[in-house]
């Protein structure tokens, strides 16, 4: 059986695949994966027969794949998400359907037997509660085939956050630092409560899911247009199946007060860590925290690179609660001057684990608390630059910080004053 890839996407032409950089994993997904094993079999389900002339497509007058009697999802709680067809692609009764997790018959930690080395990350970093895998295939028997799986969670954070991990892959979403290491990065597209398409995959986010689909092109295609013809179906499934879904399409508070892409955030560039949450292993964070959930941005500035951590609380004491875990780092100084915009605030240093040439890993940033909000502004550790080099320094000073800070401060709402010595009680 095939198992899904690493972070990345995997691109099949006939029986090679070729493993190229891309997004990590899961909505819709049209696969270049590196990393992945030599599959033993060939794609789940019955297999379209092959093609009988040039170009893919079946012989005229050939039977539909797609014929209205064989075209169903059994599983009430896969078909209450995932419709049994679209366009000219669909879900075949007789193909196998894989489940793991809550209302099947596997345990969520056996999804690791179809997810080389990623199945951790889903069942205990993120608590889905549900995996599961179904293939659309093309009516005509042309080969294309798009693969699609489905994570439940508890709760929407949990989903949006995957979402999130998946999409940066540890990498740099940044388009110009994307274009200098030859990359292609994700780019967003309308679909539920946040898409995204990659090369020949999607990622989409919904409520309590969190969607992933690959697609495998008819072999006979040259590249070019095999991904014209993801591109297309891919956003086809995406909009069907984020309209199918019920639930939030809002991401979680703390992402919704972070800088959006007119004031420097890089497309796509959102990192999420909800409240309930286990680290996954290699998981790059410039300043990774144990404050519950916040949400961080990838920010330019010009040439300049750097991150806003944003904290958002329904209570003044849960945000002091988050900004003690800054003002408790090592060489942290308090922001004098930052008195009269905030409650309080701090200057730190910090190490990092990719600093760049000459940089040693050090990186620094700023935090502040204004009634229940929290705001950091930190260096990118992806672009420390060389401070050897004056023309090589991508980084915010010291005094462009605060006044980052400050602005991003004077959206946050205005603290409560206290009560006056003289005031009755």
């Amino acid at each position: 059986m095939p198992r899904a890839a690493a972070p990345g996407s995997m691109w099949y032409f006939g029986l090679m695949r070729i493993a190229i950089p891309s997004l990590f994993a899961s909505v819709v997904v049209l696969s270049i994966a590196g990393g992945c094993k030599e599959e033993k079999q060939g794609p789940q389900g019955t297999p379209p027969p092959p093609p009988a002339a040039a170009g893919g497509s079946g012989s005229a007058g050939a039977k539909s794949l797609c014929e209205p009697g064989g075209v169903g999802i059994a599983d009430a709680k896969i078909a209450a998400i995932l419709p049994p067809s679209v366009g000219s692609y669909c879900v075949r009764k007789t193909d196998q359907v894989q489940s793991f997790g809550e209302g099947t018959s596997k345990k969520i930690e056996d999804v690791s037997d179809v997810i080389d080395g990623q199945g951790e990350i889903y069942a205990h970093n993120y608590y889905a509660k549900r995996y599961d895998r179904v293939h659309y295939v093309n009516e005509k028997g042309n080969g294309e085939e798009v693969e699609i799986n489905l994570s439940t969670f508890d709760k929407p954070e949990n989903a949006y956050a995957l979402f999130t991990y998946q999409v940066v892959a540890n990498k740099d979403p940044d388009p110009e630092a994307a274009k200098s290491q030859g990359r292609t990065p994700p780019r967003a597209i309308k679909g539920g409560g946040a898409a995204a398409m990659g090369k020949g995959n999607a990622y989409l986010w919904r409520g309590n899911y969190l969607v992933e689909l690959t697609f495998s092109p008819d072999p006979s295609k040259p590249e070019a247009e095999a991904l014209a013809s993801a591109d297309k179906v891919l956003q086809e499934m995406v909009t069907a199946i984020g309209d199918k879904i019920v639930g939030a399409t809002d991401p979680p508070a703390d992402v919704r007060v972070l800088p959006g892409e007119t004031e420097g955030r890089v497309p796509l560039g959102i990192d999420y860590v909800p409240a309930k949450f286990k680290k996954p292993e290699g998981k790059g964070d410039a300043l990774f925290l144990n404050i519950g959930a916040y949400a961080t941005a990838f920010m330019r500035d010009g040439k300049k690179r750097y991150r806003v951590i944003a904290v958002a609380r329904e209570e003044k004491d849960a945000a002091r609660d988050a900004i003690a875990a800054f003002s408790k780092m090592p060489g942290v100084v308090p922001i004098k001057e930052a008195k009269e915009f905030s409650d309080e605030a701090w200057h730190f240093p910090f190490n990092v684990g990719q600093g760049g040439a000459g940089a040693a890993g050090k990186a620094e940033g700023v935090a502040a608390r204004r009634g229940s909000t929290v705001f950091a502004v930190i260096d990118e550790e992806l672009a420390l630059g060389d401070p050897a080099k004056k023309d090589d320094w991508p980084r915010l000073t010291k005094e462009e910080k605060i006044a980052k800070l400050k602005a991003l401060l004077a959206k946050a709402p205005a603290p409560t004053p206290a009560p006056s010595a003289s005031a009755p009680k």
